[in-house]
């Protein structure tokens, strides 16, 4: 995956509507994701199929959104960061490592 850069077209239509504070905020969830994405894609920290999926997931959100569902598209970003997220009761370990 070696753009997932996609830029979120934010355009003047939902400005003046009710749901623009709504929209404001899942095009600042969207950023974010998109953020933890290119963070864990550059550290390698989950597969490429599973940013691929996040991927695919954001796309879904973008247009729920489009729809007038904000809540679900913001359910869905929460989603997407959860999945892409290390777990720490995964992970096998509830504490740092002392080293001496």
């Amino acid at each position: 995956m070696s753009n997932t850069r996609f830029s979120f077209l934010a355009d003047g239509r939902s400005r003046g509507h009710p749901g623009h504070i709504d929209r404001d905020g899942n095009r600042a969830r969207d950023m974010q994701v998109l953020m933890l994405i290119e963070d864990r894609e550059s550290t390698r920290a989950v597969s490429a199929d599973q940013l691929r999926d996040a991927m695919f997931l954001i796309m879904h959100a973008r247009i729920v959104c489009h729809e007038g569902h904000v809540l679900d598209a913001l359910a869905i970003y929460d989603g997407i960061a959860q999945s892409i997220t290390p777990q720490p009761a995964l992970s096998g370990r509830s504490r740092p490592i002392e080293v001496q």
